[in-house]
């Protein structure tokens, strides 16, 4: 059946998305549909299959979750059992995935503390890693806007959060750019009054006024979905990034 409005990808050849009365099914080649950086020539193919609840229920046990702690926050019961899709905390409207906000270091891949080095990505901020899978950490500036520099290096065109805001148009106001494993959607940057979004979990989420849950890309660290929500509303700077 067709999904519902509101849960829709871009499909095309690399694209397919179809649901049932319960479940989104996406199915992926994970191959952008914009321009990007691959120097060694590492971008494949990876046939990826995900399944989506239509109606997530949410978490009544709420716990804080540390969104530096990888092994902890990413676990769910519909998430494929494969090495893979691990790192991948959803799936951009393209069909690229959303990896943590952790770099291989666990550590934040654009703003990591001062013993570590930022990750080489391209003009829309990201990467292929070295099992051929191209990914966002941070909201993709490429998804809505111009990507002439996405087969660019980001030391070359600015700074990754600058970048990132530069791709989202503050009067478009609340767009959703993905969608989370857990079922809930990932929003850009800006609200519908065009203003960035605060007062966010340490998910980087919240419920809206309807009550529905999402999160909520920013600027600044865990930049889209630092757990799986909902959270709490962090009181400490987390230890991973020098960007909060």
């Amino acid at each position: 059946m067709n999904c519902p409005f509101q849960f829709q990808f871009r499909q095309n050849d690399n694209v397919n998305i179809y649901c049932d009365d319960t479940m989104a099914y996406l199915n992926s080649t994970g191959i952008p549909d914009h321009n990007y950086l691959d120097p060694k020539d590492l971008l494949y193919d990876q046939e990826f299959s995900i399944q989506f609840p239509l109606y997530p229920e949410l978490e009544t046990n709420i716990t804080y979750q540390d969104p530096c702690d990888f092994t902890t926050v990413f676990q769910l019961d519909n998430k494929p059992d494969d090495i893979k899709y691990n790192p991948i905390v959803g799936f951009a409207l393209n069909g690229v995935p959303f990896f943590s906000p952790l770099s291989i270091e666990w550590v934040d891949p654009f703003y990591p503390p001062d013993d570590k080095s930022p990750e080489d990505l391209d003009g829309c901020v990201a990467h292929v890693q070295s099992t051929g899978i191209y990914h966002y950490h941070m909201m993709p500036p490429c998804l809505f806007g111009d990507d002439g520099n996405g087969d660019t290096p980001l030391v070359e065109v600015g700074d990754a959060k600058t970048v990132a805001l530069d791709g989202f148009d503050p009067n478009d106001g609340l767009q959703i750019i993905g969608w989370a494993f857990d079922g809930h959607p990932i929003y850009g940057p800006y609200d519908d009054f065009g203003n960035l979004h605060n007062k966010l979990d340490n998910c980087n989420g919240k419920k809206d006024q309807n009550d529905d849950y999402g999160y909520y890309s920013t600027p600044t660290f865990p930049y889209h979905v630092g757990c799986f929500g909902p959270g709490i509303i962090p009181t400490e700077p987390p230890e991973c990034t020098t960007n909060y």
